[in-house]
């Protein structure tokens, strides 16, 4: 039964009423930026694997764009005149070829990564920040819930 007023989650209206908090405001950061720092090291982890498989072990178009980046600045300009450049053209147009036929008959120019941090990323943070903290892991994952409405706000 309610008149009107909003329900409180947290006790009545003196100041202290209710049950107190189990952790500190900054505790509660402390704990979430640790589980995001971890979080961005994986996906960044993540992202750099995909670019090294995508140029390094699908494709030789580090190796092409290596041979490349050896030429002095200041002899590029003649390089994009000569022939040499027609044929590191068609070397790299054949890559990208060779590349678009496994999705599809465009040869794409840029490919998208996805920015994901890899399966049971989240389950190791939570182990990891637990172990530091001298907490549960699910106490670790309802503080970074935490932080992240937190941070939301």
């Amino acid at each position: 039964m309610t008149d009107g007023r909003k329900e409180k989650a947290h006790g009545g209206k003196r100041k202290g009423a209710g049950r107190p908090r189990k952790w500190g405001l900054l505790f509660v950061i402390k704990v979430g930026q640790a589980c995001e720092k971890l979080h961005r090291e994986a996906v960044s982890l993540s992202v750099n694997r995909q670019k090294a498989d995508l140029t390094s072990q699908q494709t030789e178009l580090e190796y092409l764009w290596g041979l490349v980046n050896k030429i002095p600045t200041n002899k590029r300009s003649a390089f994009l005149d000569d022939e040499k450049f027609d044929i590191h053209k068609e070397d790299i147009d054949a890559e990208l070829e060779m590349l678009a036929s496994t999705d599809g008959p465009a040869i794409p120019r840029i490919f998208q990564l996805r920015a994901k941090a890899s399966r049971g990323t989240r389950k190791n943070i939570l182990s990891q920040v637990a172990k530091h903290f001298g907490l549960s892991t699910k106490q670790v994952d309802n503080l970074w819930q935490a932080y992240r409405r937190f941070e939301r706000e």
